[in-house]
């Protein structure tokens, strides 16, 4: 990137930090290359329409259109933010199995939005802690970068994964601190990358 803009690296780096920032750029996670590993980064399309010199030449386009065709412009549809990121981002399965009501409660979606139900960082903190209650683990407290590591695992992930990854660790006696370490699973470990795709394929499956 930096020999086919004619500058250094690290002015890529630091213009980077300073998209994520200002909050236009969100860290999705690596991606194996030959030489180890690279981090992909998505666009957050809200935040950059928002700004002001983008949202002054929108609205100066739109006018312009509606003074040629001489009709009135409907209003511009919103973006998904959930998909509406940069091109290699792993999209979420477009028809997932739906979870059972008592485990992730989802945002129903609007009249003429997608059939899929909308998964958001709260409803999945909120079927944590329903868990956590009955096998008396403990609850957690959304925070900025927890909400961060949700809405990665969401574009990554359909609601029947995290339904599976929240019924494994309540399966499991051993996470609930039958060990012999006395070790308890907590919601950190939960938004781990590693062990939620251990939870999702069921790798943390133990014998009684």
């Amino acid at each position: 990137m930096a020999d086919e803009l004619c500058c250094s690296k690290q002015a890529i780096l630091d213009t980077i930090k300073g998209f994520l920032a200002d909050g236009l750029l969100e860290e999705l996670g690596q991606r194996r290359v030959p030489s180890g590993f690279t981090v992909e980064y998505g666009i957050v399309v809200d935040a950059l329409e928002a700004l002001p010199l983008v949202k002054c030449h929108a609205e100066r386009a739109k006018r312009g259109s509606a003074k040629t065709t001489g009709q009135r412009q409907p209003p511009v549809k919103q973006v998904d933010r959930s998909t509406s990121h940069a091109e290699g981002v792993k999209q979420v399965d477009p028809n997932p199995s739906e979870p059972s009501p008592s485990t992730i409660a989802t945002q129903s979606p609007k009249k003429d939005g997608p059939a899929k139900p909308t998964l958001l960082p709260d409803h999945v903190l909120e079927a944590w802690n329903d868990m956590a209650a009955r096998i008396g683990l403990p609850k957690a407290k959304m925070t900025a970068e927890r909400r961060k590591l949700l809405n990665v695992r969401i574009r990554a992930f359909s609601v029947t994964d995290f339904t599976e990854a929240i019924e494994c660790v309540e399966r499991n006696p051993w996470m609930h601190g039958e060990n012999d370490r006395g070790w308890r699973a907590d919601f950190d470990f939960f938004l781990q990358q590693k062990s939620f795709v251990k939870l999702v394929e069921g790798s943390y499956d133990r014998a009684s």
